[in-house]
């Protein structure tokens, strides 16, 4: 532990509490010969968020993929992507989390898919008259 703090303000208004540099008053993100290299720094991170092997991360092109969420097929197609790029990903508490929560929502767009589906076959039975002796009245 150092003997000294930064000299610099934290964001809390009060004395940055990291270690300074060694001869320097001021801590890695203080220190004003350090400027440039904070800046850079900031400018590749953005760069480097992505982990490798990521569906996304990938120069190829991602044809079959959909650009938006409009239908059920899309939504399907979206969590389908999703599943197989967590799949990759190392084991960790979050992927676990990740891939409970596509399952549930797997299960949902399958429960509005069989929804949907029940619902054109109700209305091509009234299309084509119905049950024989029904005419559309409430029982």
């Amino acid at each position: 532990m150092a003997d000294r703090d930064c000299s610099g303000i934290g964001r809390d208004g009060g004395l940055c509490r990291m270690a300074p540099l060694k001869g320097s008053d001021w801590c890695w993100n203080h220190s004003p010969e350090k400027a440039r290299e904070r800046a850079e720094a900031r400018k590749r991170g953005g760069s480097r968020s992505r982990p490798p092997g990521t569906v996304l991360d990938t120069e190829e092109p991602l044809d079959g993929l959909p650009l938006a969420l409009g239908d059920m097929q899309a939504v399907q197609s979206a969590l389908d992507l999703i599943w197989r790029d967590t799949l990759r990903q190392e084991n960790s508490g979050q992927r676990s989390r990740t891939l409970v929560t596509i399952a549930l929502a797997a299960i949902k767009v399958l429960e509005v898919g069989e929804v949907e589906e029940r619902i054109r076959a109700l209305e091509q039975a009234i299309a084509q008259g119905g049950p024989q002796g029904w005419k559309g009245r409430a029982a």
